[in-house]
């Protein structure tokens, strides 16, 4: 009997396993927010008050964009044996879960439904997984790496990260302190108890979860990708592996199912940069892409590509409006057939990104622009091979992949949006458009090409630049008069090392260092020069020793 007993519960189990699996998903769309149960004049029943500020401090509307979806009509759904995973106030809409196509009839003639597409069809689990072929969020390579670890605060994270300025910023004491990042991922195995994040947690910097692939699950017995991406921005072992934006804080919202791919997932997207604006987020760093799936009828095609198709194009954009800056990796599509970009990374007003090797060379998965209407993309680019990051058994990992490079980006964002802090979002990105060392001849592989963050921090100091001087002509040394520094921009084509001396005009040296360079734009200052007497000085820089002459 007791045998018997254990057939039939396996039996059960089996079942209603494929039950599960039998389930479709749709996004309705409705026509209007009539009679809702929400006003524009008390957003604080729906928005948090750092979303009110965000939105007060750079003049943005409150608006019906704004207004949550019609309660009766998703009580309507409910009434025909749907189960509604959530909505979309910016495009008031629902995504729902079925059992049978013919539920959909009877939605259709709803009076305030216009529209009905399958987000992801019923499915046999089993054969489902075959289909993958082209995973948006690809490690590339990940290994665990021993090596000799660089002998500066940053450990091994210090190439990644000096590459961009970014420790210039810190020095300052800009960390991202008091900004809040989303990062949108497919998990974060490990999040809640590796030693790179002791500090988030412990000072109360990890705001919160949230999964729109399986709603109320726990996001940390997941996928470990969002964990290394989370790690270029979050980790702060000195010395070890340090971060571009240690001192920020964030909400880690999952919305990628790397099981398989159907265009639920840009819908999983646009909810998670919802609930993002929702609760004042500042930047959303999102290391996913999409251009194929399971469906080839869902495929996207490059004509697609143009900001302004795609659902999860067009919500990245509407993200961006609402006053949150985009991090979005480029792709790794670079050396295949489809070496284009993929969406969300061709929308308009978003910081695209694409990846370089550790010596500044574009390496050959970053995928490629142009947008199909001819704008420039990647935006810019950070180190995204051997990159070193962070894994959920508390590993330094080493990989590759544009989903590296835009973490380090993002977190940067959020240093020089602290330093900022009454910048909008459009400033701060053209701030680092115009420091990245290929702004005057951008192209589809590189974009605009690495950003100096330092750089950058002076173009939103000064927004009346519109051609920087430094481009034209380098070193770029002010101020002339100085007082008690000096400020250097060099440009170089390659890794390498920089001398500089100051001499006073007798010939006496009262200056000497050595630094290292980065390919494009790097920053450089020479402190603690208010006790050298007025007069005149000559700077030598360089192995051919390019004279400028200063005065005191």
């Amino acid at each position: 009997m007791v045998r018997n007993r254990s057939i039939f519960l396996i039996i059960l189990i089996l079942l209603s396993g494929i039950k599960i699996n039998s389930q479709i998903y749709y996004r309705v769309d409705f026509s209007n927010k009539f009679n809702t149960n929400y006003s524009l004049d008390q957003p604080e029943l729906f928005l948090s008050n750092k979303a009110i500020e965000r939105r007060e401090k750079f003049n943005i509307p409150i608006d019906s964009t704004d207004l949550p979806v019609n309660s009766w009509y998703l009580d309507s759904l409910t009434s025909l044996d749907c189960e509604v995973l959530y909505t979309s106030r910016w495009f008031n809409s629902a995504v729902i879960k079925i059992q049978n196509d013919n539920i959909i009839n009877r939605i259709l003639q709803l009076p305030f439904v216009v529209n009905a597409q399958l987000v992801k069809p019923k499915i046999n689990k089993e054969t489902d997984e075959t289909k993958i072929t082209t995973p948006s969020i690809a490690y590339s390579d990940i290994t665990k790496k021993s090596t000799k670890i660089p002998q500066t605060i940053y450990g091994f994270s210090t190439n990644q990260n000096q590459m961009i300025g970014i420790h210039i910023l810190h020095q300052m004491g800009y960390k991202g302190d008091g900004i809040v990042i989303a990062v949108l991922d497919a998990g974060f195995s490990g999040c809640d108890h590796i030693p790179f994040f002791d500090s988030l947690r412990l000072k109360s910097r990890l705001l919160g979860t949230k999964d729109f692939v399986f709603p109320g699950n726990n996001v940390y017995n997941k996928s470990n990708h969002g964990t290394s991406v989370l790690a270029l921005m979050a980790s702060n072992i000195p010395n070890i592996l340090v971060g571009t934006a240690p001192e920020a804080s964030y909400w880690l919202i999952r919305t990628e199912d790397p099981s398989s791919e159907y265009l639920i997932e840009e819908e999983n997207w646009i909810a998670g940069a919802e609930f993002a604006d929702s609760v004042g987020v500042d930047i959303i760093n999102s290391s996913l892409g999409y251009t194929t799936f399971n469906l080839n009828s869902q495929n996207h095609s490059y004509t697609d590509l143009d900001g302004k198709t795609t659902r999860v194009s067009k919500g990245a954009a509407m993200a961006a409006s609402k006053g949150m800056i985009i991090c979005n990796s480029a792709g790794n599509s670079g050396n295949s057939s489809w070496y284009y970009i993929g969406a969300p990374a061709d929308a308009d007003s978003i910081i695209t990104v694409g990846a370089v090797d550790s010596l500044g060379i574009v390496v050959e998965f970053s995928s490629k622009g142009p947008t199909y209407d001819g704008r420039i993309k990647p935006t810019v680019c950070a180190q995204g091979a051997n990159v070193f990051t962070a894994s959920q058994d508390s590993s330094i990992i080493m990989g590759n992949g544009t989903s590296f490079s835009s973490p380090i980006i993002a977190g940067a964002t959020a240093c020089l949006l602290q330093k900022h802090p009454n910048s909008d979002p459009i400033s701060i990105i053209t701030s680092i458009i115009k420091s990245a060392n290929r702004y005057l001849t951008p192209n589809n592989f590189y974009g605009y090409g690495i950003p100096n963050f330092a750089v950058a921090d002076i173009l939103a100091n000064d927004t009346s630049i519109s051609s920087p001087p430094w481009l034209e002509s380098t070193p770029f040394i002010y101020p002339n008069p100085f007082t008690s520094y000096i400020n250097i921009i060099y440009q170089s084509k390659e890794k390498s090392f920089l001398d500089i001396a100051l001499y006073s005009i007798n010939g006496t040296q009262v200056f000497k260092n050595i630094y290292q360079l980065f390919p494009g734009n790097n920053y450089i200052i020479i402190e603690q020069l208010d006790s050298l007497s007025s007069g005149i000085y000559i700077i030598a820089i360089g192995a051919n020793k390019t004279i400028k002459v200063v005065k005191q």
